[in-house]
């Protein structure tokens, strides 16, 4: 994650331990997200490591004295708890959060989109929610950015493909690109992207 500095790497990777160790280690670090809160409760990406926590090693964020709640500090948060719960395989908490409103407020942040919604769509698909992780993926994507359409083009092309009329092996042959990456002319699915 690009944003991240060498303070919050190393939360993270205090997180993770912990998790794996449990008990007395996973009191300690949330300790520590709760010290570096304190320190400076203006750093907003403190927040994301709350939300980390939260999912991770059960960090109440009630057991901390927070400034009040406001739109930026909750992305973060939210975002937090996403890369969390997601790095756990736990896709239905994440695919609940991903479904919620706080998931398009990601979705237009220009430092934590790029990062937070493929993550929010991968749990949505596999969770089976596919129209919400169109519309989330369509929050995301500007239409200037080469990388973001094709982003869009892959999880829709990726949504068809797991719908049932789709499925099939000459379904899935005739959605194959070819060697340039191009879709095959006939293709359903480019059909269907080419009128989004």
């Amino acid at each position: 994650m690009r944003w991240m500095t060498k303070l919050d790497r190393a939360l993270c990777d205090m997180a993770v331990r912990a998790a794996r160790a449990g008990g007395e280690e996973a009191r300690r670090v949330r300790e520590v997200v709760a010290g570096v809160l304190r320190l400076d409760p203006q750093r907003l990406t403190s927040y994301f490591h709350v939300g980390f926590a939260e999912a991770l090693l059960g960090l109440d964020p009630s057991e901390l004295s927070m400034p009040p709640a406001n739109e930026a500090r909750d992305r973060w948060y939210a975002f937090g708890k996403l890369v969390a719960l997601t790095r756990e395989h736990r896709h239905e908490e994440a695919a609940a959060l991903a479904s919620s409103e706080v998931s398009l407020r990601l979705a237009r942040d220009p430092q934590i989109g790029p990062e937070a919604v493929p993550l929010a769509c991968d749990a949505l698909l596999r969770v089976g929610s596919l129209g919400q992780a169109v519309e989330l993926a369509w929050a995301y994507v500007r239409p200037e950015k080469p990388d973001n359409v094709e982003f869009f083009r892959r999880l829709v092309r990726e949504a068809l493909d797991r719908l049932p009329i789709l499925r099939g092996p000459q379904a899935a042959a005739a959605c194959q690109p070819d060697a340039s990456g191009r879709p095959p002319a006939g293709d359903p699915c480019e059909t269907f992207l080419r009128h989004l």
